[in-house]
């Protein structure tokens, strides 16, 4: 055996407990990163409620049948008054709070759109010039023996790309996206009462 192979196995000797230890940091860690990253939201079940089929106090009452998502319409012209009728129609239009809930219901449907981007990868680039020149009174090249002046213009062009995407494979992305969803539906129907 050279010398030089002895002297790569005497060093792959000693390496070896810093490798085994690097080793088992990296699976570690990665072990880590894949328990810390899992999604352990359940999926949404509605309870179900018991209900009785009589109760003694039902006499003349009946069952509830909320409709909040029907369009009412003018429900104020049932009274017959044209004046209540010019007073609606001006409160619609300068109603400050109708105006605030269709912001909300903007900026809900902003949010969730801006949260179904992150399913998608972002390209990014930040292009630059620079145009320099050099002082007349300094050399080209300092170690030259013929030291003429200076005076050379140059440019330089940059164009850095950046590119970056996060697989969803823990749902975090996609349960963002249902909640941003459901509160832009809750948005619109605080508008639509």
């Amino acid at each position: 055996m050279s010398k030089q192979t002895k002297y790569l196995k005497a060093e792959k000797m000693r390496n070896a407990p810093a490798v085994k230890l690097c080793a088992a940091t990296m699976l570690l860690t990665a072990l880590a990163l894949v328990i810390g990253g899992c999604s352990f939201a359940p999926k949404y079940k509605t309870p179900s409620v018991p209900i009785a089929d009589a109760y003694k106090e039902t006499n003349g009452w009946k069952m509830a049948q909320p409709q909040d998502d029907a369009i009412r319409g003018k429900w104020w012209e049932v009274f017959g008054d044209p004046q209540l009728n010019a007073y609606e129609d001006q409160v619609t239009i300068s109603n400050q709070n109708l105006a605030a809930a269709f912001a909300n219901v903007l900026e809900a449907r902003a949010v969730a759109r801006e949260a179904r981007a992150q399913y998608y990868p972002t390209v990014s680039a930040n292009p630059s010039v620079v145009r320099s020149r050099s002082s007349a009174n300094t050399s080209l090249n300092s170690s030259s023996s013929s030291n003429r002046p200076g005076n050379v213009t140059g440019n330089l062009y940059t164009l850095p790309l950046n590119a970056s995407w996060e697989p969803d494979l823990w749902g975090t992305i996609r349960n963002t996206v249902k909640a941003d969803v459901y509160n832009a539906q809750a948005s619109l129907a605080t508008l639509a009462n």
